[in-house]
């Protein structure tokens, strides 16, 4: 069984959104904190995985623990995966690069994160607004959860988004669960069900739209909790 966790949260959204899906006794990091670290003028570092990697160790618990992230910070919580090889881990709307590649056309083209980041300089609120409603909150939650970061933290968030990639692709150890929403437009779906093919994961669907857990906490809730029950 796997009851500590170590969960990144998404791009501009409080990791605690996450929270009613894990156990209390569950580490939250801020995705778009820690990219801002790995970004020096604009340039994704390139010892980026293991810089990251060094700066959470310490907050690695105990074996058996498990590594979680749901969009941005999925791509984070498969690094630290790789790096650390946890018992178990689960990648909610996942995506092994945002940004479209030679033979992975599931992702984004280049052009939305620049456009984001032009419009964040001139008028930030809209701009999450936007991507809030994007990803199916309400807007309650997106008044709660919106991490209130400043503009340079979140512009780097979109310039790690623009150049991080977890190509090549290769199975680890450890057991790995993908959940996504079949309306997800931000990360779509068979981006999710790509990454998970090729590493040897369980991929399962959600109805549902990018945070697809916000509205039904309880049956992501119930399958990540039978999840760790079945891990050693």
């Amino acid at each position: 069984m796997v009851d500590r966790w170590i969960v990144f949260g998404g791009w501009g959204i409080e990791p605690a959104i996450l929270r009613p899906l894990f156990n209390a006794s569950t580490a939250f990091l801020d995705s778009t904190r820690i990219a801002e670290s790995l970004i020096v003028n604009g340039t994704l570092v390139p010892d980026w995985k293991e810089t990251m990697a060094d700066r959470i160790k310490s907050q690695i618990p105990g074996k058996p623990y498990g590594i979680a992230g749901w969009s941005t910070g999925a791509i984070m919580a498969w690094t630290l995966a790789d790096i650390t090889q946890p018992a178990a881990a689960i990648y909610l709307s996942a995506t092994p690069s945002f940004c479209r590649t030679p033979g992975f056309p599931h992702g984004q083209h280049p052009s939305l994160l620049r456009t984001m980041r032009r419009r964040l300089a001139r008028e930030p609120a809209p701009v999450l607004d936007d991507f809030c409603e994007e990803c199916g909150m309400s807007p309650k939650n997106c008044a709660t959860f919106q991490n209130g970061l400043p503009i340079s933290s979140l512009t780097a968030g979109l310039h790690f988004l623009e150049q991080a990639t977890l190509f090549p692709l290769e199975k680890h150890g450890h057991k790995a669960l993908f959940l996504h929403g079949s309306r997800d437009t931000i990360v779509p779906a068979t981006a999710g069900r790509y990454f998970s093919n090729q590493v040897g994961g369980v991929f399962e669907e959600f109805d549902g739209p990018h945070a697809f857990f916000t509205d039904q906490y309880d049956a992501p809730r119930k399958r990540i909790e039978q999840f760790s029950m079945d891990c050693v």
